[in-house]
């Protein structure tokens, strides 16, 4: 199994660039919700590492 490293100023450019797109397609997809809603966090996952988003 490898480890990717990735500095953060990396990781921040493709958050940049791919959060907008991301975006667009969820907002698509997703259903109105009532006047109370509750966000969890979110991780991403890649190899071994999880990365609080």
């Amino acid at each position: 199994m490898s480890e990717a490293k990735i500095d953060h100023s990396t990781l921040q450019q493709c958050v940049k660039k791919f959060a907008p797109l991301i975006d667009q397609r969820v907002r698509k997809r997703k259903k109105p919700v009532g006047k109370s809603w509750k966000m969890d966090e979110t991780y991403m996952y890649t190899t071994s590492i999880n990365i609080p988003t």
